[in-house]
């Protein structure tokens, strides 16, 4: 498929979206990406193409019907983007399908987005928020609770606030030691951000000392 018959395709999707109006924000990222897919008129995508076009698809799409018709949708939109082998498409689409069944839509396909991820080898460290939903070991839920956290994003600090309890919980399955040396590197990738962003960072760092203080 080349690059008009997409446009083609995104023009039919907005006018079945029609319905709901797209926030300022989801429109200048809309307008942004159009034109970067103006560079490629005529032409193939290059597979840096692949997250923008997606990007476009998520926010024309309608709600789904199911996790495998989201899935489809994606990979319909990379048609026009030359990937390496028809696996990094399909990769590249069943990542993008489960990162927004775990953001978008109340989280409801979160359970069948886990099983494909499970089946496809795909990862996402996210999963470990709902993993009351998807009967996760504690284990799993433990390992990806510290992925996220020790990668010290500030768009994910709300979810260290939102976790704490249950993170202290898992903590205290784990030998003391070991429990303590997790704690400890915590407290060293979040302190110098302090220096950063005092406000977003201060209250992660409290909980990390309360929580070692108790040990």
């Amino acid at each position: 498929m080349k690059l008009k018959s997409f446009i083609l395709t995104a023009a039919a999707m907005f006018s079945a979206v029609a319905a709901f109006a797209l926030s300022d924000t989801d429109q200048a990222a809309i307008a942004e990406i159009d034109k970067q897919l103006a560079q490629y008129e005529g032409k193939e995508l290059p597979e840096a193409m692949a997250w923008p076009v997606m990007r476009k698809t998520e926010l024309l799409m309608e709600t789904p019907a199911s996790f495998g018709a989201m899935l489809k949708t994606f990979t319909d939109a990379l048609a026009p983007v030359k990937f390496a082998d028809e696996a990094k498409k399909e990769r590249a689409a069943g990542q993008k399908a489960v990162g927004v069944a775990i953001w978008r839509y109340d989280a409801k396909f979160i359970k069948d987005a886990y099983a494909y991820a499970k089946a496809k080898g795909l990862h996402s460290r996210y999963f470990a928020f709902f993993a009351p939903r998807l009967n996760m070991s504690e284990e799993e839920e433990l390992a990806g609770l510290l992925e996220t956290f020790e990668a010290a994003n500030k768009c994910d600090v709300w979810i260290f606030k939102s976790k704490t309890n249950r993170f202290a919980a898992l903590l205290n399955n784990l030998p003391e030691t070991e429990a303590k040396a997790v704690l400890k590197k915590l407290n060293r990738i979040y302190s110098p951000l302090l220096v950063k962003d005092k406000t977003t960072y201060e209250p992660v760092v409290v909980m990390i000392r309360t929580m070692l203080e108790t040990y």
